[in-house]
């Protein structure tokens, strides 16, 4: 919304907007059946519909979605995030990994091209969250502290999660990664989960404001 207008113009940025729109709903949309795959998880028996309807409605909420669009995300929950992943990585590693992980598959041009291809497309996909984001950073912020800041937390909070993807999916009899992480760790798998689904709703938050706003 800000940063297509100096190529594009006021009019010609329209298009870009609607796109953008288009992701806004489909990462809100991907991201509730991930919660409420996980809430289905925690509670067995139970469809993942209720799930997705109560992410739905805390992402609406509007103390929810003012209190994350205006308010960075506190230093301390950053520490748990981080805790949660490098867990459940270690908990895969050592507990779920079949004897023939490390030869699964082989290495091709075509499957090489679209990692990397993915994994571009995902970070090129954060830009417009930090375009509609960066009118509430102080005017001394800086291009250098702003670039590492942006930076660091878009590679690091999805190469985390990637890998640990990647080794769920090699590993996991499962149909579901979310199924599969949660039976990789039995014994916390309550806490895990529910820490991934508070995740979804605070993006869906963002996902919410976001599309709003260039709406």
């Amino acid at each position: 919304m800000v940063q297509t207008r100096g190529q594009f113009g006021s009019l010609g940025s329209l298009l870009v907007v609607g796109i953008v729109i288009v992701m806004y709903l489909g990462f809100l949309s991907s991201n509730l059946v991930i919660g409420g795959e996980a809430i289905a998880n925690v509670r067995p028996g139970l469809s993942d519909v209720p799930g997705i309807a109560s992410w739905a409605c805390s992402a609406l909420s509007p103390r929810s979605s003012a209190t994350i669009s205006y308010t960075p995300t506190p230093r301390n929950d950053v520490p748990v995030w981080c805790r949660v992943v490098g867990r459940g990585r270690w908990i895969v590693w050592v507990h779920g990994l079949p004897t023939d992980f490390l030869t699964r598959n082989s290495l091709t041009a075509s499957g090489f091209l679209g990692t990397v291809s993915t994994a571009a497309l995902w970070q090129i996909a954060y830009a417009p969250y930090v375009s509609d984001y960066s009118r509430y950073m102080p005017r001394d912020t800086g291009v250098r502290t702003a670039f590492w800041a942006t930076y660091w937390g878009c590679t690091l909070g999805s190469l985390l999660p990637m890998i640990l993807g990647a080794m769920v999916g090699l590993a996991a009899t499962e149909k579901s990664l979310v199924a599969g992480l949660a039976n990789a760790d039995s014994r916390h798998r309550a806490a895990v989960l529910i820490v991934f689904s508070v995740g979804v709703a605070t993006t869906n938050a963002m996902n919410l404001y976001c599309g709003v706003l260039s709406s």
